[in-house]
This record gives C-alpha cells, sequence and structure tokens, in this order.
C-alpha cells in the first residue's frame, strides 16, 4: 500500500498497549483494521524487517516494532541488514 501506512502500523505497535495487545493475540486480526496489502501483512507478521526497511521504513520504527518479539539489539541489526549485507561477516 503505502510506506505511510507501515509506518502508521509499526508507530501503533510500539506506542499503543491495545494494539500490542491485540497483535499478539491474532496478529491479522489487528492488521486487518489497516489498509495493507497481503504481501504486507505477511512482512509484518514475518518480522520481515530487511524487507520493510527496503520500502523506506524508518529503522527506529522497526526497532520499536522488533521490540515487540522480545528480540535482542543483535538479531535486530542481523534482521534489518539482511542476508546480502551480512554475508562475511560474524
Amino acid at each position: 500500500m503505502s510506506q505511510t501506512m507501515l509506518e502508521k502500523v509499526l508507530y501503533d505497535l510500539s506506542v499503543d498497549r491495545s494494539a500490542k495487545k491485540a497483535f499478539r493475540d491474532d496478529p491479522r486480526a489487528l492488521l486487518a483494521g489497516y489498509r495493507l496489502t497481503a504481501e504486507e501483512i505477511e512482512l509484518i507478521c514475518d518480522f520481515d524487517l530487511h524487507a520493510l526497511r527496503e520500502r523506506g521504513v524508518n529503522p527506529m520504527l522497526l526497532m520499536g516494532y522488533w521490540q515487540l518479539a522480545r528480540q535482542d539489539m543483535t538479531s535486530y541489526l542481523r534482521r534489518i541488514a539482511g542476508p546480502r549485507d551480512m554475508e562475511g561477516k560474524a
């Protein structure tokens, strides 16, 4: 759909407690309330940080959204970089 709508969803998931709970309970039901494509819904449900970043989503929003998955900063940096950016790096 648009970078703006993706950022709206991720902002809500970063700051709105009821949105966080709804996402944990049934992510697709929550995301159905936003104007998103099926592909965008999958990217969000899969926590595909690299693909979201490639669509222009702000990395700070992605960091807040990543915390919803209760993951650490090292895994955030790996996921946002994507497989090509991490080749040959330990």
